[in-house]
């Protein structure tokens, strides 16, 4: 029998894929861990200004000292991260419907952003992939990559998410 691969089922879908179970968004991220992604952890609860979002990311990311901080530096240099490596990375992001509530736009050119670089790396052979939880069991975003944010396939049905409430 074919072994379980969470991170195709997701990719499969699109490059992000949304959470309303903080346990279900956990046990996910375990199985990504355990099979050797190296993951990153963000939390759009923090994000109330551009400022704290490039903050955090530099710090969570790493960054280099020169990260500008703006739009255009976040996509040069998250293009960069892991990239000396052969692994897979898994951006994941806890309360990412705060910060969308805030600032839809940002929270949009971000994933869309991510979803470059999931495409980027594939045509190197490895995997970048975003999960985003969210608060609100009814977050809609618009496309990214040409692909709509769908729930996971656990939480797919309005109803899975509903009963959780």
């Amino acid at each position: 029998m074919a072994e379980f691969k969470l991170d195709l089922k997701t990719l499969a879908y699109g490059p992000v894929a949304k959470y309303f179970d903080l346990a279900l968004f956990e046990k996910d991220i375990s199985w990504y861990e355990d099979a050797g992604y190296k993951v990153y952890f963000l939390d759009g609860e923090k994000w109330y200004t551009m400022e704290s979002f490039h903050s955090d990311c530099h710090e969570v990311f790493s960054f280099p000292s020169y990260y500008g901080r703006n739009w255009g530096a976040f996509d040069d240099v998250i293009s960069e991260i892991e990239r000396g490596s052969q692994g897979d990375v898994l951006v994941c992001v806890r309360n990412f419907d705060s910060w969308s509530k805030r600032d839809i736009s940002n929270s949009q050119v971000f994933l869309e952003i991510m979803s470059d670089q999931t495409y980027s790396y594939l045509v190197y052979g490895r995997k970048f992939v975003t999960l985003i939880h969210s608060n609100d069991p009814n977050l809609s975003i618009r496309e990214v990559g040409a692909k709509s944010v769908h729930w996971n396939q656990k939480e797919w049905n309005e109803s899975d998410r509903r009963e959780k409430c």
